[in-house]
């Protein structure tokens, strides 16, 4: 079931979400638990919905696991370190440049 919002911006139910992914629906909401990835819109029709952000995030997060030979719990943790990382040297590169 995908829908497409207002803005233009594709969602996909969770079952789909797992399926692009390459995850199965208990993993997508095992991400989803530990905070990779938050529903986008829920909208009229009953349901859990991503967007395409989230594809990205659980695919990124489920290298992260299958590299270091982890849990999700653990990946998840490994993944919000990462993306904290990148965030700050982005905003280091930025005050340097002033």
């Amino acid at each position: 079931l995908t829908k497409t919002v207002e803005t233009g911006i594709r969602i996909y139910d969770h079952y789909q979400t797992a399926q692009l992914a390459r995850v199965s629906v208990r993993s997508l909401l095992k991400y989803w638990r530990h905070g990779v990835i938050h529903p986008k819109n829920r909208g009229e029709r009953y349901g859990i919905f991503f967007e395409e952000e989230a594809i990205y995030r659980v695919r990124k997060a489920e290298n992260i696991r299958i590299k270091m030979q982890t849990n999700i719990a653990s990946a998840a943790a490994i993944f919000k370190l990462v993306e904290d990382n990148e965030r700050l040297r982005t905003e280091l590169n930025f005050i340097r440049k002033l």
